[in-house]
């Protein structure tokens, strides 16, 4: 992993940290999600990324050696829509263990 991924990793994790503190709502579905890590795949542009909650906390990786509970790919636009509004899954393909 390159000093850029790193770097992007870290970003995104602190607006989704920040974010997070502030909608009680969402921190009490991160609950739900707790020690599971979800692989998000755009396919254009061409990224992926993993979210992983802990302790409460979302955590952006650009890597991981462990095997997601589950995937999420799509367009970069229909990925946006759908972790703004996860009922919006339009273009949104999710493969994995339903239960997350």
């Amino acid at each position: 992993m390159g000093i850029i991924d790193e770097a992007l990793a870290a970003f995104a994790s602190n607006i989704a940290r920040a974010g997070l503190s502030m909608d009680q709502g969402t921190r009490e579905h991160l609950r739900a999600l707790e020690g599971r890590l979800i692989r998000i795949v755009s396919e254009q542009p061409t990224l992926s990324f993993y979210l992983l909650v802990e302790d409460g906390r979302l955590t952006c990786l650009a890597t991981s050696d462990n095997t997601p509970h589950v995937m999420v790919s799509g367009s970069g636009l229909a990925l946006a829509r759908w972790l703004s509004a996860p009922h919006r899954t339009e273009g949104i393909r999710i493969e994995g263990d339903e239960g997350v």
